[in-house]
């Protein structure tokens, strides 16, 4: 015996479950489309001038590079703190700038790939000093490469917020 014909097209069946897919799309709450809250600083603490950015929770969509959050932040911070409103600048090395300061922040590469935060307007570095554990002799059991990150002048930190955390400056 003969099975009996379809009574649809495979193009109908594609159709009406591609039409399932965008009612299941459709029922997603806004809010859990992908925002996650995340904590980021920017300090110098190695060269005694404390916080650039302090640590902020900045709620982002969720998969943003870290790059772009950085250099929007550089550029807020500068705007209210010292109320200029500067770009950041591209260069090829850094040793070698091809920019007129002021700029926010100087990268090689770009936001988007093989970023690299260079440098970062900073004034009045009139009281940096390099700290005292930097300045001690490295002991000899310790590892080169562990020594060479602590010498490190500025450190970023981009951390996933604590649950409960709502977004705003920490004091």
């Amino acid at each position: 015996m003969k099975p009996p014909p379809p009574t649809a097209s495979i193009e109908d069946n594609i159709i009406a479950e591609l039409n399932k897919a965008l009612q299941a799309m459709g029922a997603i709450k806004p809010d859990r489309a992908g925002k996650i809250d995340i904590i980021v600083s920017l300090d110098a603490q190695t060269l005694g001038l404390g916080y650039y950015i302090d640590p902020t929770i900045v709620t982002v969509d969720k998969y943003t590079q870290a790059s772009y959050v950085i250099t929007d932040l550089i550029k807020q911070t500068i705007k209210e703190r010292d109320k200029m409103d500067l770009e950041g600048a591209t260069v090829d090395h850094v040793s070698e700038p091809d920019v007129n300061p002021p700029y926010a922040y100087m990268m090689t590469g770009t936001e988007a790939n093989s970023f690299y935060l260079a440098q970062v307007y900073w004034p009045d570095q009139s009281k940096a000093k390099v700290a005292e554990y930097i300045k001690r002799p490295r002991p000899a059991k310790l590892p080169r490469k562990v020594i060479r990150m602590a010498n490190t002048s500025v450190s970023l930190t981009i951390a996933k917020s604590p649950a409960g955390c709502t977004p705003s400056r920490i004091a």
